[in-house]
């Protein structure tokens, strides 16, 4: 048996419950499912009277939202010597878990009166956790496995249920914009000499930090494998390649845009004998806060057998 990472193998004598039993013996059973090229399943359920794959063949679950998946086959069939098949899950797009994009920071307020600097944008908040998403698990409940074309243990038949990567961390949210700062005062002249000087505009507030990438999710946990059959054909089950690695961990958060400082306020105008001020400086844009932390990897699925009798699903 040929293994991602290390396998834990149990061997249980339980019985498959009930409920999954009449779950089979409901779906309606093929008299031949022929997995030629991509051959797509949607349903939760495939109960056949003869599975058969041919060379280079890839049987492909599309839909990640069921707990488990089921190939319910009397006989498992190979049509040719050193047959290379796949049974795995299709594609998923893990951007639909990145997490959400932190809040925006507030706008600093205006500066108020003469020369009177412009208040700090906030800093945005923290970006949202990534998701996880698991791969279901597969029964694999075999009666027969045909040897027409050669022992099972020569053919290159994998199974894969490796977990997604989890999704990214959310950006963190933009920064607040600074505040504007005010004008300066202006002077005053009479007819002979400057009364009142002029002052200098208000500094413009800093723009607010960009916030917090959010953490990456959680890689999703590895499907497990039932094998479910006489422990003859189980014992034969573990020699198919099986792949059943967590995901890795989802990828950090990016930070979110610093915003702009808010602009100096104009100087106060000069008079007849007075010189007019400065006009205020812009405020800074800073450095964002940082990105987020990658995400853990996911746990490994497990091969689990079950031996019974399954002759009557079919």
């Amino acid at each position: 048996m040929l293994c991602g990472f290390i396998i834990n193998v149990h061997t249980t004598m339980a019985q498959i419950p009930d409920s999954l039993r009449s779950q089979i013996m409901n779906t309606p059973k093929k008299d031949l499912i022929s997995v030629m090229g991509k051959y797509e399943v949607n349903s939760q359920v495939i109960r056949t009277e003869n599975l058969v794959f041919h060379n280079n063949s890839e049987l492909i679950f599309t839909n990640y939202s069921y707990p488990y998946v089921v190939i319910a086959a009397k006989n498992l069939k190979f049509n040719a010597p050193a047959i290379k098949a796949t049974v795995k899950f299709g594609n998923y797009d893990i951007v639909v878990l990145k997490g959400s994009k932190g809040s925006s920071g507030n706008t600093g307020g205006n500066g108020s009166g003469n020369g009177v600097r412009g208040g700090n944008g906030t800093a945005g908040g923290n970006g949202g956790n990534g998701n996880t998403q698991n791969t279901p698990d597969i029964y694999l409940i075999i009666e027969n496995i045909s040897t027409d074309f050669g022992d099972i243990t020569t053919f290159d038949w994998q199974v894969f249920t490796t977990g997604l990567e989890g999704g990214q961390g959310g950006d963190g949210g933009n920064g607040g914009i600074g505040g504007n700062g005010s004008g300066g005062r202006n002077s005053r002249s009479n007819a002979f000499h400057c009364t009142r000087g002029a002052s200098n505009g208000g500094r413009g507030g800093d723009g607010g930090q960009g916030g917090i990438g959010g953490t990456g999710g959680k890689g999703g946990k590895g499907g497990d494998i039932i094998l479910v059959g006489s422990s003859e054909i189980t014992q034969k089950l573990t020699y198919v390649q099986f792949l059943l690695n967590g995901g890795n961990g989802g990828k950090a958060g990016l930070p979110g845009e610093s915003g702009n400082g808010g602009s100096g306020g104009s100087g106060g105008r000069g008079s007849t004998h007075c010189s007019g001020a400065d006009r205020g400086g812009n405020g800074s844009k800073p450095n964002p806060l940082g990105q987020g932390a990658t995400g853990e990897n996911g746990e490994n699925g497990e091969v689990k057998i079950i031996n019974q009798t399954v002759k009557d699903l079919f």
